[in-house]
């Protein structure tokens, strides 16, 4: 069903030999190798090839998600790695990939991983060069003495086969997934911007261990014919961002730069992901636009110039765009110095927010203050986006969805624990925005549980956001990224109770079941989540008509 071949600048690509549905299972395998497992013998087995560290993983390694095993190995601290938290990370994984391919006996599997993709080590490419240099410096430290036990099988392989161990190493880099586990197949499958494949399992949660856990299941997240060549995403929720992040995170972590059919219209063409309001359609206040024009509600026309690369910089041939807006009304914009500047600021200042937040996740999730913290502070980021750059650029909605999580996480937990969220005391600070006022909850027995603006905020951030992920025209649909959040407004909205709030809620799991979940792009946990949700309003609306008609009103309850 599926065939390797050869793609022009990339290695190999997986290609589609029939046609697949959308939902339909292109390829289930197992991996070759498991770099960083989840089970203490297997870790022990790494750990104990090295000196200064004991066998046994401490506590704090065994029971996380740590992506290391060896988190504890101290790296000198006159190695280049030491200035840069992500270097260290990426020099710590290429010495766990090293122990865990030591440890194979298989010829034949040490053979298929070799044929993987990895740089070149004599001449590797100008994006390739760092992670290059970072394994001939996992080398050289694995080939220093007291690092490596004398019973150690990766000594041997270090010191009888170091172009092998150097090349794992580039073969994690680039071809592993969540949790060091690289494939035969599924490695091959190259990535894009618009992508019609997407991992559907979690081979690596907690509770996986044996061979059939750690299968990794690719379905169509759109109709891929015979001779299309199958692609996923290696970039999560970037992918929703622009041309210019998108590739600045692939050029950090995976060392190239993406020339996909979506890169190459968002240069030409003008790149709606990183739309901002016309700056001379809409005179600024210095960095700030006017409220009306902010959040687009359709008060005022509001105007959208989009960056695309300028004419010089695509006749130079050196990988370095240059880009200028373009509005369709007003042709070229020159945007000001000074707010290209506080632009580039608002964007840096809230990707490293939300790049902290989703390192330290487990740490947020386990501690209150911690997630209240973090949830003020993205209200104030996504406040402070939406204002310089407007309500349809990537940050915004970026920033919107991880808002929009949290909230609806809480709204959640207070109907389930029959808690009072209105007049200020649900403890996530002031909500920002325009014309919003408190509910008093003085007339709805539902308000002592939830506060329905807070609802009323979540439903049109949900509605901003699935507009936006509309306008990028994508294959895949929106519910990669909203389903959980459709599902989340749906079992507020069914929480509640009442007949016009549950079939509201209905509505919105609707919209996620039929082509999203029902397909298991999320397991069939999902499927009976929302499944329940919808029986919960049907049966509700059973209630009403039979009432209705014992009443003798004869109200119909449209299903």
């Amino acid at each position: 069903m599926t065939e390797a071949r050869e793609v022009e600048g990339a290695g190999q690509g997986l290609f589609a030999t029939k046609t697949f549905s959308a939902g339909e299972v292109v390829l289930s395998e197992d991996p070759l190798l498991v770099c960083n497992p989840n089970t203490t013998p297997e870790m022990k087995a790494i750990r104990e090839q090295f000196m200064n560290i004991e066998a046994d993983p401490p506590k704090h390694i065994s029971s996380s998600t740590s992506n290391s095993c060896i988190s504890d190995l101290k790296i000198p601290p006159t190695s280049t790695v030491d200035v840069d938290v992500k270097l260290i990370h990426e020099f710590r994984g290429m010495l766990q990939a090293a122990a865990s391919y030591a440890l194979l006996t298989c010829k034949e599997t040490k053979s298929k991983l070799q044929n993987l993709y990895a740089p070149s080590l004599i001449n590797p490419n100008e994006n390739e060069r760092s992670v290059v240099k970072l394994a001939d410096d996992a080398c050289s430290f694995l080939g220093e003495s007291q690092v490596l036990n004398s019973h150690s099988p990766l000594l041997k392989l270090i010191s009888e086969s170091p172009d092998d161990c150097k090349t794992i190493m580039l073969v994690w880099s680039c071809n592993s997934f969540k949790g060091g586990l690289i494939y035969d197949t599924t490695s091959r499958i190259n990535h894009s911007c618009d992508y019609n494949a997407v991992i559907t399992s979690d081979a690596f949660s907690s509770s996986s261990s044996s061979s059939d856990d750690k299968k990794q299941i690719i379905r169509a997240t759109a109709e891929i014919k015979a001779g299309d060549e199958i692609s996923i995403s290696y970039l999560g929720s970037i992918t929703y961002a622009d041309c210019t992040l998108r590739n600045e995170r692939l050029l950090r972590d995976k060392f190239f730069r993406c020339a996909c059919t979506r890169c190459q219209s968002d240069r030409s063409m003008g790149d709606i992901a990183a739309a901002i309001p016309c700056t001379i359609c809409h005179q600024r206040d210095g960095r700030y636009l006017d409220e009306d024009v902010q959040y687009d509600d359709g008060e005022v026309k509001v105007n959208y110039c989009l960056p695309r690369i300028c004419k010089k910089a695509m006749d130079d041939d050196n990988n370095k765009f240059e880009y200028e807006y373009h509005c369709e009304k007003c042709g070229k914009v020159e945007i000001e110095e000074s707010l290209l500047k506080d632009m580039n600021k608002t964007i840096e200042r809230a990707m490293s927010h939300l790049d902290q937040g989703l390192s330290k996740s487990s740490e947020i999730d386990d501690d209150e203050g911690e997630r209240d913290a973090m949830l003020e502070m993205t209200e104030r980021l996504a406040c402070l986006s939406t204002s310089v750059l407007g309500s349809k650029h990537y940050l915004t909605n970026l920033l919107s969805c991880v808002m929009l999580g949290r909230k609806l996480s809480a709204l959640n937990a207070a109907i389930l624990c029959k808690t009072t969220m209105g007049n200020g005391s649900s403890g996530s600070g002031n909500r920002k925005g325009k014309n919003k006022k408190k509910s008093s909850g003085a007339d709805n027995a539902d308000d002592e549980v939830i506060d329905t603006t807070e609802v009323a905020e979540c439903i049109h951030s949900l509605e901003q956001l699935s507009t936006y992920i509309e306008s990028l025209n994508l294959k895949s649909h929106p519910g990669h990224l909203t389903g959980s959040l459709n599902v989340g407004v749906a079992r507020v909205l069914i929480g509640l109770g009442d007949v016009k709030s549950m079939k509201y809620g209905a509505s919105f799991a609707t919209k996620v079941y039929d082509d999203y979940f029902k397909l298991e792009f999320e397991g069939g946990g999902m499927v009976k989540v929302v499944e329940t949700l919808l029986g919960a309003w049907k049966k509700k609306a059973e209630e009403e008509s039979d009432a209705a008609e014992d009443s003798g009103e004869r109200k119909r309850i449209k299903l």
